[in-house]
């Protein structure tokens, strides 16, 4: 047993999400933008990508269509969690293909729920 126990979140509520996420829909969308769009994601630093690069509602819309072209219905009891927990996963492979890890591991690690807990852990002093 773990020194902390977390519970996994309940799939019903992620359900698209993780739809996705299996299928590699999500990776496979910001590959494919970062192939096109190389030219003007030229961030030195992942400050500066964070702090100027967002996914804006057109990107999420062809986002959708794409998925929708693949036959995934957008459906699932909560879209909004699922639909934040998306939007910074494709920032995070944004983040991966120009700057490599340094890149992805923040952006990734403000949805894991571990990491967090274990973060807020170390800062209180239980561990």
């Amino acid at each position: 047993m773990p020194d902390i126990y977390i519970p996994v979140g309940k799939d019903t509520l992620y359900k698209y999400f993780n739809l996705l996420a299996n299928k590699g829909l999500i990776y496979q969308y910001a590959f494919d933008y970062t192939d096109k769009n190389r030219r003007i994601l030229n961030y030195r630093s992942f400050d500066e990508f964070n702090r100027k690069f967002e996914i804006t509602r057109l990107m999420y819309s062809d986002f959708i269509n794409t998925t929708l072209k693949s036959g995934i219905k957008r459906e699932g009891k909560d879209l909004n969690a699922s639909d934040a927990r998306i939007k910074v996963l494709i920032k995070a492979y944004i983040g991966r293909n120009i700057l490599d890890n340094p890149g992805f591991y923040p952006l990734l690690n403000s949805i894991d729920e571990t990491f967090l807990k274990a973060v807020s852990e170390l800062k209180t002093g239980k561990l």
